[in-house]
């Protein structure tokens, strides 16, 4: 299981780093139409704003993927070994819930979203909602193969 998520990891990696390269050049062509040309390309500032949303989830995946999500270690550190193990099982199960929530949640409002569009590229706007739901999953995927393989490890013992 461990391969396929770091697979998964590899193409998100690769398709952030697309989406980024795409905004980059996306915001360039607004500002150069902006400022050399004079006439201002409306879209732009629209497709940007909508690849940074894309970009910003799926590099959040990618951090959960890799454990490196925010938390304060100092208290956790100063725990004893059999502690520290309880305290990250619990963060993950707690984590896991939330996100629960927030995929549940998040599908709602894609539902809903579906019925409005973009006002300069008249894309629906459904799609751009759907960021949430899809990286919510992911983290979730991505957080309970964490939560297997530190159950494993404890089942094994030290």
């Amino acid at each position: 299981m461990v391969r396929a998520t770091t697979a998964i990891c590899k193409a998100l990696e690769a398709i952030t780093c697309c989406l980024l390269t795409i905004l980059c050049a996306v915001t360039f062509l607004g500002v150069a139409d902006r400022y050399v040309l004079h006439t201002g390309i409306g879209w732009t500032e629209e497709l940007a704003r909508f690849l940074l949303i894309w970009s910003s989830f799926l590099s959040a995946t990618v951090v959960v993927h890799r454990s490196g999500h925010f938390c304060i270690a100092f208290l956790v550190e100063m725990l004893p070994e059999a502690a520290r193990r309880a305290v990250a099982l619990a963060l993950h199960l707690v984590t896991i819930g939330v996100l629960g929530v927030v995929f549940v949640q998040g599908v709602r409002v894609t539902v809903i979203m579906r019925i409005q569009v973009s006002p300069a590229m008249d894309l629906p706007m459904n799609w751009i909602y759907l960021s949430l739901p899809v990286s919510t999953a992911l983290m979730i995927f991505f957080l309970t193969v964490q939560l297997t393989e530190m159950l494993r490890a404890l089942r094994s013992g030290p």
